[in-house]
């Protein structure tokens, strides 16, 4: 099975993502392949609409991130219950953006990893060297960045899965 995903990011505003799901949602329906599972990653206001959107496409939604708590005083924070109710399906977590700019550690990223399981979601679990690296470093670092987000829950709960995407930082 191949796996195309994609971030938003914050690149489109509300309206402009809601017009690029509706095109994609066409083209998937147009286009099904079932040996190829596509997901997107909007930005959180857009999560309801697009999951409407993209329903019957074969095209899975998911969070930019997710909080590593379920509950509480979590200001500003997307919980796994909250995601997996608004009808999504994956959860990035560890994304080198969110390593730097705010800090997320390997014990953050193993908790998020938790989370999605936890609410069965499927997280996608971004890895990289922050560094430019040989290749076998590199994978030395990702391997090891992997056995963090993944130590709280091995194994993998059943039915559960992981998505590695690599992106070097």
């Amino acid at each position: 099975m191949t796996i195309i995903g994609v971030s938003l990011k914050a690149y489109f505003g509300y309206r402009d993502t809601l017009r690029w799901a509706s095109a994609v949602a066409e083209i998937a329906r147009s286009r099904s392949n079932s040996s190829i599972e596509l997901f997107v990653l909007p930005a959180f206001p857009a999560l309801g609409p697009l999951c409407d959107i993209l329903a019957g496409s074969g095209v899975g939604v998911g969070g930019q991130d997710i909080a590593a708590d379920d509950a509480g005083n979590q200001t500003g924070e997307v919980t796994g219950a909250i995601l997996a109710d608004a009808g999504c399906h994956y959860a990035a977590v560890g994304h080198a953006e969110r390593r730097r700019q705010f800090g997320e550690t390997e014990m953050v990223v193993a908790a998020k990893t938790a989370a999605a399981l936890r609410h069965r979601l499927v997280p996608v679990i971004c890895l990289g060297e922050p560094t430019r690296l040989d290749a076998d470093a590199a994978i030395d670092e990702s391997v090891r960045q992997l056995r963090h987000a993944l130590g709280g829950v091995q194994p993998v709960p059943p039915g559960g899965r992981v998505v590695v995407a690599y992106e070097p930082h």
